[in-house]
């Protein structure tokens, strides 16, 4: 399945909004409009990569995202 084929149903878009937003609010995360973008792509990649239990989602796309779009020191 490619994210192109794939319609969210209001369910699946809601946690993946919910998973996103509470990535992009963090602290740690710098918020630019590139990485925003990359996150959000990120966030459906793994979501249609089979992570469809909204805490296994969360967790996986918090770590690549630390380590993807943590602000520079």
């Amino acid at each position: 399945m490619t994210i192109q084929n794939h319609v969210l149903t209001a369910d699946e878009l809601a946690m993946v909004q919910r998973v996103y937003n509470n990535i992009v609010c963090q602290d740690w995360f710098d918020r630019t409009d590139e990485n925003e973008e990359a996150c959000a792509i990120d966030v459906l990649h793994f979501f249609h990569q089979g992570m469809i239990v909204e805490s296994i989602l969360a967790r996986i796309c918090q770590s690549a995202a630390k380590e993807k779009f943590t602000k520079p020191v």
